[in-house]
């Protein structure tokens, strides 16, 4: 009869299989096997209470059955009851000590108990007893990348999928843990093969979308957060992450809609306000932003990201209330260094706003010092690299190019330092009906990294191999680019700073293209860099040396493009724009060629969504206050203008 009823067990018929164990149980109560192998059908049926009662009972019975206290262990492995679980499957081992199976599941009870150290060493004793044991290398893999392992992890997955090729889960593992090691092209692929395994790996979707943010592919990106959205609609991290990305395209009403989603399905998600109020301030509605920031530190009020948002748009003069608390926080060594950092930015403004300026110098350097530590930039690296550009981009060069490139007339860029106004200019050019303001594009960096790639050379010196087709291909792929953003303004401006840096290449490619250089006094640029803490990848930011070096690097390329390109674009400066603001308008309309337009001196009233730290300042009439900010900052500045002036002597 127990051989029967095990064979239909076996052939998952259960129902059979339990009616000839409650058969051999009529006629004998206390038969181990049976008792075990009906509880083991009650786990499969998700009636683990029932489960342990019977198993229990069995190895009351039959104290040196093996198999039952595995199941057993098993069964209160379900039922959270972990410590149980450990005891039973060391009983096991107690019988048989080369048990694969008690082995595995007293790793996954040390990892739930979050003793991760011996995790790794009951996985690892797994997986030599059983080198194919998939389930092993990856477990051992996740535990080793919770520890900060990633390296040891990426080899466990990496055996996982030499067993398994089409385990979907272990490519998806391992992109996790090139992920974090920086590997991002390498994690791509792997998530990539995941979502080709299995197109139903909600997870993997995800995953995808977010190495395609870490690259900069934020369409694709927007892409995947999608397809992980219609597998697991009721994630709210995802419609969160969708928002995020919306942003990064300056979709600010798909953002805001998706970070309402997120916050509909969990009403506390601190985050989700937070960069709902991001969303509102970049489309200028500061006081929707301001409700939403509060409504983020109403549900954590320990929430440093929120309260940095918070202040530039508040009157932080009638809220001491929000000034105190950020003040308790920053003065708390347990509080993260990432909290800390954010704090220190944040009071570093509110006290230059009430006029206390050697706190708010003490704070900004302090916030500088720790990012600073957690961000490595090579200043030597980086004035090699323009030192490449200016050897590479001869007058010469621009003689032999002439007339080539994409003959298109639609690209206004504008360049400069970062705040050194870049986003007023182009908030008065997108005041224009004429002009679609674009923003901050990564487009040409990632066009010229492209075609250096596919070249198998660096930039800049691979741009001398590169001929007139390859040149018009570049300047023809940026035009269709921004033509996605909007396919019928005459003109779409590009306001990357950094593109100061690919001048030349904007010479070369897009030879009919506008190119606006914003220049403002060096301190007041510094300082403003100084004084913010940008999301973006601006590592030279934290250091008054290394902003310094980075600021003789800039103008000495502004020089060089001045010689050997010298019609190639318009200098403007910030301070006349601001004293002299109907002139400099003027002349900035007719050198784009565009017909005055009185919007352009109002273009403070323009509705558009703006993503830089000058969101706030932009929707302001011109103002002159912000000249000669660095007065206020002598002692701080004075290094920095004494690098500056030697530099320009050299």
């Amino acid at each position: 009869m127990i051989n029967l009823a095990l064979q239909n067990h076996q052939a998952g018929r259960l129902q059979q299989a339990e009616t000839g164990y409650r058969k051999v149980l009529a006629a004998n109560p206390e038969h181990p096997v049976a008792l075990n192998l009906l509880g083991t059908i009650a786990h499969q049926s998700g009636n683990n209470d029932a489960a342990e009662q019977l198993i229990s009972k069995a190895v009351n019975l039959a104290p040196d059955y093996a198999e039952a206290f595995l199941n057993l262990g098993i069964v209160q492995r379900h039922l959270g009851k972990l410590a149980e679980a450990q005891s039973s499957f060391g009983k096991v081992l107690g019988f048989a000590p080369d048990n694969v199976d008690a082995q595995f599941n007293l790793g996954i009870v040390a990892r739930d108990l979050g003793r991760l150290q011996d995790a790794i060493e009951h996985f690892r004793k797994t997986s030599h007893l059983k080198p194919a044991f998939v389930e092993a290398h990856v477990n051992l893999g996740n535990v080793l990348r919770r520890t900060g392992q990633a390296s040891e992890a990426v080899k466990c997955y990496r055996k996982a999928i030499d067993i398994n090729p089409q385990l979907a889960l272990a490519h998806n593992n391992l992109g996790n843990a090139l992920s974090d090691l920086g590997q991002h092209e390498d994690a791509l692929t792997c998530f990539q093969t995941a979502v080709e395994l299995d197109p139903s790996y909600s997870e993997a979707h995800y995953n995808l979308g977010n190495i395609l943010i870490s690259l900069d592919q934020r369409e694709a990106a927007i892409l995947s957060y999608q397809a992980a959205i219609a597998l697991q609609p009721s994630d709210p991290v995802m419609h969160n992450n969708l928002g995020n990305a919306h942003l990064l395209v300056t979709d600010v009403g798909s953002a805001m809609a998706c970070f309402r989603d997120a916050i509909e399905l969990a009403p506390d998600y601190a985050e989700a306000h937070n960069n709902l109020g991001t969303a509102l301030k970049d489309a200028g509605r500061f006081s929707e932003a301001e409700q939403s920031f509060r409504q983020a530190l109403t549900l954590k009020p320990d929430y440093a990201a929120a309260m940095k948002n918070l202040t530039p748009i508040c009157d932080v003069h009638d809220d001491s209330g929000l000034v105190s608390i950020m003040e308790s926080l920053h003065g708390n060594p347990d509080v993260d260094w990432q909290d800390r950092m954010l704090l220190g930015f944040a009071l570093g403004d509110v006290y230059e706003q009430q006029g206390r300026y050697a706190e708010s110098a003490s704070c900004y350097i302090a916030a500088n010092a720790s990012k600073r530590e957690h961000t490595p930039w090579n200043l030597a690296s980086h004035e090699a690299l323009c030192e490449r550009i200016r050897e590479t981009f001869t007058a010469d060069m621009f003689k032999h190019f002439s007339g080539q490139g994409d003959t298109d007339t639609s690209p206004i860029f504008i360049v400069g330092m970062p705040r050194s106004g870049t986003s007023l200019v182009e908030q008065i050019l997108a005041s224009h009906p004429d002009v679609h303001g674009a923003g901050e594009l990564p487009h040409l960096g990632s066009i010229v990294q492209k075609g250096m790639t596919s070249l198998g050379t660096p930039y800049p010196q691979g741009v001398v191999t590169l001929d007139n087709e390859d040149l018009a291909q570049m300047g023809a792929d940026y035009v269709k680019m921004i033509r996605g953003i909007d396919a019928t303004a005459k003109f779409i401006t590009d306001k990357m700073p950094e593109n100061f840096l690919r001048l030349g290449m904007i010479r070369l490619i897009l030879p009919n293209a506008r190119i606006i250089h914003l220049q403002r006094d060096p301190l007041d640029t510094c300082l403003s860099i100084f004084s913010k803490h940008f999301t973006g990848n601006i590592p030279y930011a934290y250091d008054l040396d290394s902003l310094a070096g980075y600021y003789r690097s800039y103008e000495a390329l502004m020089v060089h493009w001045r010689n050997v390109i010298p019609d190639a674009c318009l200098d403007i400066a910030y301070e006349a724009i601001a004293e002299h603001p109907s002139a400099e308008i003027t002349r900035l309309l007719d050198f784009c060629g565009l017909p005055f337009h009185e919007d352009c001196l109002n273009f403070h009233q323009t509705q558009r969504t703006v993503q830089t730290a000058s969101a706030a300042q932009v929707r302001k009439p011109v103002y002159t206050s912000s000249i000669g900010r660095w007065r206020h900052f002598q002692s701080m500045m004075e290094p920095l203008r004494r690098a500056i002036d030697a530099g320009a002597r050299t």
